[in-house]
């Protein structure tokens, strides 16, 4: 009973419907600073919009895919580890400049 109340919690909290599309664009806004920043150097926006939209399929499959076969290792630590991650990511981005 108790693993059936867990299963159904961890459900619910999983992005799904509305929820997914404002997950996905809150981390999308990163890409519009940079589209901004791009267009005022004048690169061309069908080239760069494929480019970048072929790099984040790229990264998001691969992203499922690890996340996939990891679950059961990791299990509920992904969210910590991957928010570790970022953190990291934004720490160094913020520190090149």
């Amino acid at each position: 009973e108790f693993f059936d109340k867990r299963k159904a919690r961890e459900a619910s909290a999983l992005p799904q419907g509305g929820k997914l599309l404002i997950f996905a664009l809150g981390l999308s806004f990163d890409s519009f600073s940079i589209g901004l920043s791009l267009g005022a150097y004048g690169e061309r926006p069908l080239s760069t919009c494929l480019i970048f939209g072929l790099v984040n399929l790229i990264l998001a499959c691969t992203g499922f895919l690890i996340g996939k076969k990891t679950h059961r290792f990791i299990g509920a630590y992904g969210e910590c580890i991957s928010g570790i991650f970022l953190i990291l990511l934004g720490t160094r981005m913020l520190l090149l400049l």
